[in-house]
């Protein structure tokens, strides 16, 4: 079987939790004798060193023109004959004859489109009802991600198969400790991490933190990720409080500075408004990290009894949150215990076993 598997999502400034889903799952596809792999990139897309010796589909297009041609116009065609063609997000490359496979992570653009920026909406928006419309089988992310498909726009349950994520970066990972000392971390602190977006919700982590101020007292709070569209909102709170002491905004950082981060962190706080997975979620439960997340139903299929979860709206409700897990010592324990557990079940194995599953089942149809 001949696999186009699309990769662009991994060689974007900002490659968010898509990007880190289509390098890792592509890291293991290719190690597999079958299927026969091949990479669809935009012209100007820059290989992960990983991907240097893989067979690849060069287009024509920058990433942006490109994804509005296949969005929208059906093309550029893919010449190659392949057997599956695999949309690993919301930019659906024209399949042809072969078989379509569509990943959704969520279906943000559809339920909260005020939180996409308004150049990639009507893009994504038609990337999402194609996917829906013409995947032979659609690979959700997790099983509300799924349910979210059936109810709102009707797909049979039998066309979704449900490949989760699995962590990122693990306690074995290499960490870079340097990164403690540049940001002055010397005591406890709350970590956040994700591209400072408004779905991501670190307005209110920060107003919940700081009203908390008592309760905290001694903890910073660190949120670690790429600047996104809401990094100016964010830094001017933060200034507007008085907090640069104590709320620090890291911008992007590398994997083994990120492991020294979850490795120290005392407590996670993840007050989502929404997603579809929540890979973040799932990375701190695997470093022991007592954690507080937004309530949406990804985020509670994720954690499960591992930790515990508020309305993200509700900014009194994050601090009394936080606050709790900072003077409970049992509670922490415990919740650290489980997520252990409950990061046990999502290894990127499951991910690419799963995935082979839906190229089979699209192939035999």
């Amino acid at each position: 079987m001949k696999v186009g598997i699309h990769g662009d999502p991994a060689a974007h400034q900002i490659p968010g939790g898509v990007g880190v889903y289509v390098r890792r799952l592509i890291g293991k596809l290719l190690k597999c004798d079958e299927p026969q792999i091949r990479i669809l990139l935009s012209s100007h897309a820059e290989l992960p060193a990983a991907w240097s010796s893989a067979d690849l589909i060069r287009t024509n297009l920058p990433f942006a023109p490109l994804y509005t041609a296949w969005n929208f116009l059906g093309r550029p065609k893919i010449a190659e004959s392949l057997d599956v063609v695999h949309a690993t997000g919301l930019a659906i490359p024209p399949a042809g004859r072969a078989a379509l496979v569509a990943t959704v992570h969520d279906l943000a653009v559809e339920h909260m489109p005020e939180v996409v920026p308004a150049i990639w909406r009507q893009i994504y928006l038609k990337g999402l009802r194609t996917a829906v419309k013409r995947a032979s089988v659609i690979c959700a992310v997790s099983e509300a991600t799924k349910a979210e498909l059936v109810d709102a726009y009707r797909v049979d349950p039998e066309r979704i198969l449900v490949t989760p994520e699995a962590p990122n970066v693990t306690p074995e990972s290499r960490q870079d400790p340097a990164i403690l000392q540049h940001l002055e971390l010397e005591g406890p602190f709350i970590l956040n991490v994700g591209t400072v977006e408004p779905r991501k919700n670190q307005m209110q982590l920060v107003r919940a933190f700081l009203d908390a101020q008592h309760e905290l007292e001694g903890y910073k709070l660190v949120i670690a990720g790429a600047p996104g569209w809401a990094q100016e909102e964010v830094a001017a709170l933060v200034e507007q409080r008085g907090a640069g002491s104590r709320v620090v905004l890291t911008g992007k950082i590398s994997g083994p500075e990120l492991v020294a981060l979850y490795s120290n962190a005392s407590i996670f706080a993840l007050p989502s408004l929404y997603e579809g997975f929540g890979l973040p979620l799932i990375e701190a439960l695997n470093f022991a990290i007592p954690s507080v997340a937004g309530n949406s139903p990804a985020l509670q299929e994720l954690g499960g009894p591992a930790a515990l979860y508020v309305d993200p709206a509700d900014s009194a409700g994050l601090s009394d949150a936080l606050a709790k897990l900072a003077r409970d010592e049992g509670l922490r324990s415990s919740l650290a215990e489980a997520g252990k557990l409950r990061a046990a079940d999502y290894t990127w194995d499951r991910t690419a076993t799963s995935t082979l599953r839906a190229y089979a089942q699209a192939a035999s149809r």
